[in-house]
């Protein structure tokens, strides 16, 4: 074989791997897409499906936001009633036991 025909068997060698090298570019980027196709549409129906917890956390956390505000407003009055009414008792306990102690009569 001459040195001619040793070097076009290279180069068709050559052209053929570079041939086999681009489509297989080419088949990897064609399954990368689709893979990445299909992720897209996975994560943006657990991404949809998130958002749609945390709205309604949201929704939870504002009602329970008020019912603590409002159980808090209840308790302030109830301990404000309470308060006088301890008052009240403290006032008629103390007036029984001076009465007991200094009887008027």
């Amino acid at each position: 074989m001459t040195a001619q025909k040793k070097t076009s068997a290279k180069r068709l060698t050559n052209e053929k791997m570079l041939h086999i090298l681009l489509q297989e570019i080419a088949d990897v980027r064609y399954e990368l897409k689709t893979d990445i196709q299909n992720l897209d549409q996975r994560l943006s129906g657990r991404i949809d499906g998130l958002a749609s917890d945390v709205t309604i956390i949201k929704t939870d956390l504002t009602s329970l936001r008020l019912e603590v505000h409002q159980n808090h407003l209840t308790f302030i009055k109830n301990h404000d009633d309470l308060e006088k009414r301890v008052t009240v008792l403290e006032a008629k306990c103390a007036e029984r036991f001076l009465t007991s102690i200094h009887p008027t009569s």
